[in-house]
């Protein structure tokens, strides 16, 4: 089966190179997440 991976936090790039599975790292991925919540209720 596939998994599917995700990093985030500050240290995620350091974990993610040891890795050898192909993952998705992004260590500001919470603040890009509020940030759409607040486009998405501005707009209403």
């Amino acid at each position: 089966p596939d998994l599917l991976v995700f990093l985030t936090g500050g240290d995620a790039f350091l974990l993610a190179e040891r890795l050898k599975t192909p993952i998705f790292v992004d260590k500001n991925i919470v603040l890009k997440g509020l940030n759409r919540i607040l486009y998405y209720n501005a707009e209403k």
